[in-house]
């Protein structure tokens, strides 16, 4: 059996799986910073910040699609 999902439904699993890669990103920057590598914590960064932005992108097409607005929105 083959759901045709709709864009919107796309899209929020694409949101909520960006926001489950960002709690694991923080879990391991926190492993990191206990373990003191703070060699690696630059990389561990950029990531994040891609992350973030994705989450956005993806946060902002999301709320144009269902003509909702989120708390934060302005």
């Amino acid at each position: 059996m083959v759901v045709s999902l709709s864009r919107e439904d796309r899209t929020y699993r694409k949101l909520k799986g960006v926001r489950s890669e960002i709690k694991k990103q923080i879990r391991v920057i926190r492993r990191t910073l206990s373990e003191n590598r703070l060699n690696e914590l630059g990389r561990l960064e950029e990531q994040l910040n891609g992350l973030t932005k994705a989450k956005t992108r993806l946060r902002k097409e999301f709320e144009k699609l269902t003509g909702t607005r989120g708390p934060y929105s302005s």
